[in-house]
């Protein structure tokens, strides 16, 4: 295998590279991606990682003790990872892990230890779209040479659905380093969503999807907030809405029904629904939908319906 163009700062001072972190100050963090290490390109199966001009590439890396590694990408150089296809089994996705390691006894005195540490693509088990995971870190120690011993990071996730016929820099998910102190309960904004007000007409009987998020959760607690505004200006008669939130087509706890949306004469009076709702989905990428119904076809609209999505972390 190729090195890549990442240096190393070993704990023992013989690299020689001078970093703004001294080893000791790392164990405060996780593995992981502190800045950079970006997707640069992407081109058939190969995703070109990092070396993005005016970026500093930078991730932590542990040992299995537990002791930290600083690894600092060389300007302007990315790192080809291969991708080893898609599943060949219909409806079944791939969640891969892009791994660079470096071995603690081995040691360079050339260009401040380039070429010491080493990258690879660690699949993932093809599994039903959403049910898959990527692999675990026992799973990568064993797929890197003398993994039991290596000092690694994830720099990030790639996810494969059945069916794609290239990688693309869309399927790339960084794996962030965070405080170790503060993982428990850290938050993660997955995204925001504006939908879609109702067409002449207004609501129907029938659930519709008025505004849709979809984003990659790592496994932990994820808070879906929802809010929408009903009106009814000319029905004659109080109406009802009813509300529910789904990822990947299951509802998220329990639907919200019977909303009363008032009728005024002459007027246009709105019901403003807000509402949570919350989840644990496994790893991988997921749709978040908004889907509003209303007691009566015809009779009430929906203006700026909307999901925010962040995750909690375990």
């Amino acid at each position: 295998m190729a090195n890549t163009y990442i240096r190393a700062r070993s704990p023992k001072g013989n690299v020689g590279v001078t970093d703004v972190v001294d080893a000791g100050k790392l164990s405060a963090y996780s593995a992981g991606v502190l800045s950079g290490f970006t997707a640069k390109s992407a081109s058939s199966w190969t995703l070109q990682i990092g070396g993005v001009s005016g970026t500093q590439d930078v991730a932590i890396a542990k040992n299995p003790g537990g002791e930290s590694e600083l690894f600092s990408g060389t300007a302007g150089q990315s790192i080809a990872f291969v991708i080893g296809g898609a599943p060949g089994t219909p409806g079944q996705s791939r969640t891969d892990a892009l791994v660079i390691y470096k071995d603690p006894f081995t040691t360079s005195v050339v260009n401040n230890g380039v070429d010491v540490v080493d990258y690879q693509v660690v699949a993932g088990t093809a599994a039903t779209t959403g049910t898959q995971v990527p692999p675990s870190e026992a799973t990568i120690r064993a797929a890197i040479p003398t993994g039991s011993l290596k000092f690694y990071t994830v720099l990030g996730y790639v996810t494969i659905a059945y069916g794609a016929a290239s990688v693309t820099t869309a399927n790339y998910e960084r794996n962030y380093s965070f405080p170790t102190a503060a993982l428990a309960g850290t938050q993660r904004y997955l995204g925001f969503n504006l939908g879609t007000d109702t067409a002449a007409g207004g609501l129907t009987t029938s659930y519709v999807t008025y505004a849709t998020l979809t984003a990659v959760s790592r496994g932990g607690l994820v808070v879906v907030d929802c809010s929408g505004m009903a009106g009814n200006a000319n029905s004659g008669a109080t109406r009802t809405i009813s509300y529910r939130v789904q990822c990947d087509g299951v509802t998220v706890g329990t639907a919200v029904t019977a909303i009363d949306v008032p009728y005024v004469s002459g007027q246009n009076p709105f019901t403003t629904f807000v509402e949570t709702f919350s989840s644990t989905p496994l790893f991988g990428s997921h749709i978040w939908t908004l889907q509003v119904l209303a007691s009566a076809n015809t009779s009430v609209t929906l203006r700026r319906p909307k999901l925010k999505v962040t995750e909690i972390s375990a």
